[in-house]
């Protein structure tokens, strides 16, 4: 049975959002432009999913941002394993797939999808996607 931390019940306190990319200028652009969005927001980098792994095991850890394409572990690989730690943790995909149906994973397992594009006002829709489902965990 996976660990089940208890998430912020209210969207007033600090997010811990982990962010697992293997690029590491996507990984400082995003922890960067998320929490400029929303100060209530934090962001840790992993680049390497069997680390993100053992934060989520080992802190409290209220959404998971993943890319798609990793070559540790690639997206739906990596939303399995984080499952089997914690099955109520929100899932959001943040890759270049246009649908999460051309992910491999069934698109109503996901608590989001975002499409990474080459703006800003991206960053804006992220947070809001993350804030309703750490919200509604």
């Amino acid at each position: 049975m996976g660990v089940t931390h208890s998430r912020t019940a209210d969207t007033g306190a600090d997010i811990c959002v982990l962010h697992v990319d293997d690029n590491p200028d996507m990984l400082s652009l995003t922890a960067t432009l998320l929490e400029d969005e929303d100060d209530r927001i934090t962001v840790r980098s992993e680049a390497e999913p069997a680390a993100a792994l053992e934060a989520i095991e080992q802190q409290r850890v209220d959404c998971v941002l993943s890319d798609y394409e990793m070559p540790e572990m690639n997206g739906p690989a990596f939303f399995t394993a984080v499952r089997r730690v914690d099955e109520t943790v929100p899932f959001v995909l943040f890759t270049q797939k246009a649908s999460p149906e051309m992910t491999d994973i069934d698109a109503e397992q996901l608590d989001g999808h975002v499409r990474k594009r080459g703006s800003t006002e991206q960053y804006a829709r992220l947070a809001e996607r993350i804030l309703e489902h750490v919200k509604s965990a």
